[in-house]
């Protein structure tokens, strides 16, 4: 009643409604063997109804994998950065934050926040209304018509014919 808004940490239905945003959605499922692959099914529920970002860019094995299932299920990117020496925290309760200096990130995590920001701008309150992924290609439609094609070999996002590939972030060249 106050005004105020809560951003929440992977949070769970009971606490949608309190919620303006969601932070920290899980990007891909557990990987136990029982699962052939992975469908965003929260992402398909919840695109469009809360805004939500997805777990720590940076923080993954594969960056750039990382950046293309963000964008590939609608979410918007995090990054996890500290300013102290990553050596600083060792032996701490914050170690496992070893790869967050954002000296190593801050100019990718710049380029690929324009990057997502175009692409998802036009879908940020849509609905997803379909999600197929075969090998290594998905494509995600919005109630809009907007169609978001992911190559995850190539490294291509495909936004309505647009084209935008990741090397060109990483040459420096922008997009």
């Amino acid at each position: 009643d106050g005004g105020l808004s809560m951003l929440a940490d992977t949070c769970a239905a009971y606490a949608f409604p309190y919620a303006a945003c969601i932070s920290d959605v899980p990007l891909q499922s557990s990987g136990f063997d029982v699962f052939d692959g992975d469908i965003p099914f929260y992402q398909i529920v919840m695109h469009g109804v809360i805004p939500y970002a997805g777990t720590a860019i940076n923080g993954s094995a594969d960056s750039d994998n990382a950046f293309l299932t963000s964008i590939a299920t609608g979410c918007n990117p995090a990054y996890d950065m500290i300013y102290a020496e990553a050596s600083d925290l060792k032996d701490t309760l914050l170690d496992t934050y070893f790869y967050a200096h954002y000296g190593f990130w801050q100019k990718t995590a710049a380029e690929q926040y324009v990057l997502a920001s175009e692409i998802l701008a036009g879908v940020s309150d849509q609905l997803i209304t379909d999600y197929v992924r075969d090998g290594d290609v998905s494509v995600t439609v919005y109630e809009n018509g907007t169609e978001i094609i992911v190559n995850y070999e190539e490294e291509i996002i495909t936004v309505n014919g647009t084209e935008y590939r990741l090397a060109d972030l990483s040459a420096g060249k922008g997009v």
